[in-house]
């Protein structure tokens, strides 16, 4: 059996491969066994405040001093003195991940509904939003609350060798597209890339700075790891690495996806050596000019049935997208839908983070009727 030192450095080669699209005879992966349950929580949501008080039943707006590390995060007090693996990736932590941290930075107010499993932006901006563009300040109590999760995480990361438990990483950092639409509405937005497209470009070049200004924030807080550093996903980089997001894309063209809001992810992806870009499964009529464009992966989150395409209906697009980019291809599916990825798609630049659901499963969530989006091809 391989000592977990050599372990480490097979996974680290099969990551750079991942990154490369390199020859490998098997994809990373990473999966769950369990009902998924998506769209059926039954519980309400819960976590322990800073002051030691549990979330309340009722509506509340949240505020960083609300917040403390020690109370919402994970300790891995006994490691054994081994890196925490998922599979083929890495356990990675990052600041409290369900925060809508970008929008709370830009002023936005954040109420937290736990009967809903929730944490929503108002928007800030109303109809007159054109005109304040070059108003917008940060807020840096919630970038010192940030930045005091990452500094927790990181320096409860190690051991008393100084051996890694887990590997830390940015949080989930909403893209530039979903900082403007927390600002001004989905509305605003679509009417704007008409009405007001200079100014929208204004805001979202200014997004993307406040994206990419957070995001070099956080990395010089996290120690490196062989020289580079994990994302969410995680799977590990020899050099930095972001994840981001385009999820208010859902609302334009693909032509107006390229005018009006991948230049700015591609503004992203120069500052950082990898990037990665989390896109859904029932909106990838984007996938196009994103596989064209200087980002170096795409990561596709499955909608559950039936808010989006199977796995079989997306396997055309799944295969297109490997012949540019790696994917990561992550959610609920059957076994038979897991093991056709497997057949179908190339193991190179491929990772599946699978949470196998059962047919009954499936039946539950699939009991709602719904029209199934178009947009796949």
């Amino acid at each position: 059996m391989l000592d977990q030192s050599q372990h480490i450095n097979d996974i680290l080669k099969r990551h750079s491969a991942f990154w490369k699209r390199g020859d490998t005879s098997e994809p990373l992966l990473r999966l769950a066994h369990y009902n998924s349950g998506y769209g059926q929580q039954q519980s309400i949501m819960r976590f322990n405040l800073a002051d030691g008080s549990i979330s309340p039943d009722d509506v509340f707006y949240l505020e960083p001093e609300m917040l403390s590390p020690e109370r919402l995060s994970p300790r891995y007090e006994d490691s054994g003195g081994k890196l925490l693996m998922n599979g083929d990736v890495f356990q990675v932590e990052a600041p409290f991940a369900r925060v809508p941290w970008m929008e709370a930075m830009l002023g936005c107010a954040i109420r937290v509904s736990p009967q809903g499993h929730s944490m929503r932006p108002e928007h800030l901006f109303g109809e007159d939003w054109h005109t304040k563009t070059g108003s917008m300040e940060v807020d840096q109590r919630w970038i010192d609350k940030l930045l005091e999760f990452t500094d927790y995480l990181s320096s409860n990361a190690k051991d008393d060798k100084l051996s890694f438990k887990y590997l830390v990483s940015n949080t989930l950092m909403r893209g530039p597209s979903d900082m403007v639409e927390a600002l001004i509405g989905g509305d605003n937005l679509c009417a704007g890339i008409y009405e007001h497209p200079d100014e929208l470009h204004r805001l979202m070049a200014a997004c993307s700075d406040v994206f990419i200004g957070i995001a070099k924030a956080q990395l010089d807080h996290i120690d490196r790891f062989n020289s580079g550093y994990c994302n969410l996903f995680g799977i590990w980089a020899p050099g930095t690495s972001i994840r981001t997001q385009d999820d208010a894309s859902a609302l334009v063209s693909p032509a107006h996806y390229a005018e009006f809001m991948l230049p700015y992810q591609e503004r992203i992806a120069s500052y950082f050596e990898y990037s990665t870009i989390h896109l859904h499964s029932g909106s990838l009529h984007t996938v196009d000019w994103v596989l064209d464009s200087s980002i170096t992966a795409v990561q596709v989150s499955i909608d559950p049935q039936p808010y989006g395409p199977t796995v079989t209906e997306l396997m055309p697009v799944f295969a297109r997208m490997q012949k540019k980019k790696p994917i990561l291809i992550e959610g609920p599916m059957l076994k038979e839908e897991f093991e056709e990825l497997l057949k179908t798609l190339s193991p190179k630049g491929l990772y599946i983070w699978a949470n196998i659901e059962s047919p009954e499963d499936r039946i539950k969530t699939s009991r709602y009727k719904v029209s199934k989006p178009s947009t796949i091809t």
